[in-house]
């Protein structure tokens, strides 16, 4: 075989695998409507990986799940509002909704322990956090947006464990 007969068959390879390849795209390369809406509808209701369910319960801002487990509920925020709190849990969640529409990504940090938590992203503007852990005593938890490298607080917690 010369050297034109080796161009030509890696000219005619290359366009099989490029009309094959762009068959296969068309028809698995993209998800269809109905796969578009499940997902979208997955990504609303997407909650923590725990097992707690995060409740929308705004009747008590701290919901006592055990003697060592609670989920707060910041309700708003975004208003640069300090929080005070007791509690006797050794691990708290943080739910909440940017009523303000604060730019960024949130990120929430126990500046006590420098734990920092996992934020989830729930539908539209809402949010749940993982478990904080909390020390004995006193807790300074902020609650910020970061865009572009500058740190927005939204809410600033100081919670007292006994």
């Amino acid at each position: 075989m010369n050297e034109d007969e080796i161009w030509g068959l890696c000219k005619l390879t290359l366009a099989l695998v490029l009309v094959l390849g762009a068959g296969v795209y068309a028809t698995n390369g993209r998800p269809s409507h109905r796969i578009k809406r499940e997902m979208q509808r997955l990504k609303d209701e997407r909650a923590p990986a725990s097992l707690l369910k995060v409740t929308s319960s705004t009747l008590s801002r701290i919901q006592q799940h055990s003697p060592n487990i609670s989920t707060v509920d910041l309700e708003c925020i975004g208003e640069k509002k300090v929080i005070r709190l007791n509690s006797e849990s050794e691990q708290m969640r943080l739910v909440g909704q940017n009523c303000k529409s604060l730019k960024g990504e949130l990120a929430i940090k126990n500046i006590t322990n420098g734990f920092e938590a996992s934020v989830f992203q729930r539908a539209k503007s809402k949010f749940s956090s993982d478990y904080l852990s909390l020390n004995k005593g006193t807790n300074a938890i902020q609650v910020s947006f970061l865009n572009d490298g500058k740190e927005q607080l939204a809410a600033e917690l100081v919670v007292t464990r006994k």
